[in-house]
């Protein structure tokens, strides 16, 4: 299934390779690999893959650590917190990236169970930084996030700094690095650039994303 995916998100230009010409990233960072799971959204037979995958994991996760809300980070968190929220009939909340400046001045949206322990949902989880933004606010608002679900994952960085003080969930995927390599390596026929291109990035990524 990871694999599929993998190959659902190179046809549809979710993702993207550009050795020589490097992406800039959100944090600052250039890239030559770069994720658009924004437009995974605008497919709807690629979103069903993703969703049933996303489900499974989650419903995993549910049953470890006694979830009962779901979460979803802003911006692109929240579509797919909505949607696994609905599948599995949970409470849904999202979580800005800073407080509102006008109104109640809210960070959180919606409302939190008694005793909330969370699921956080988001698109990417690349190098963690945003990610402790929304357990920051989830902490402070008294619930536990034992648990991340994320459609892609860089899954090529240790997070631990980039999260503390708050322990690395317990974390779920749909795809990896990994998986895209191992589908374009299995059809090296049509894919051999990329395929040897991702195997130099899984050996060391630190040489190709600074």
């Amino acid at each position: 299934m990871d694999t599929c995916i993998a190959e659902a998100l190179l046809r549809t230009g979710c993702i993207g390779l550009s050795p020589d010409a490097p992406y800039t990233l959100t944090s600052g960072k250039t890239s030559p690999v770069y994720v658009d799971a924004r437009k995974i959204l605008s497919y709807p037979d690629v979103r069903d893959l993703v969703m049933a995958s996303l489900t499974d994991k989650a419903r995993d996760l549910i049953a470890r650590h006694t979830i009962n809300v779901i979460a979803g980070g802003e911006t692109a968190g929240i579509p797919y917190a909505a949607m696994l929220a609905d599948r599995l009939n949970l409470p849904m909340i999202y979580i800005r990236k800073k407080p509102k400046d006008f109104g109640r001045g809210r960070q959180i949206e919606g409302e939190l169970p008694p005793h909330p322990r969370v699921l956080l949902v988001e698109d990417l989880m690349s190098f963690g930084s945003s990610k402790k933004v929304f357990l920051d606010a989830l902490t402070h608002a008294g619930a536990a996030v034992p648990a991340l679900a994320v459609v892609f994952s860089y899954d090529l960085f240790d997070w631990g700094a980039a999260l503390a003080p708050h322990p690395v969930p317990d974390m779920a995927s749909v795809v990896r690095w990994q998986d895209v390599y191992d589908f374009t390596h299995h059809h090296r026929s049509r894919f051999s650039r990329e395929a040897d291109f991702l195997e130099a990035l899984l050996a060391c990524p630190e040489d190709f994303i600074k």
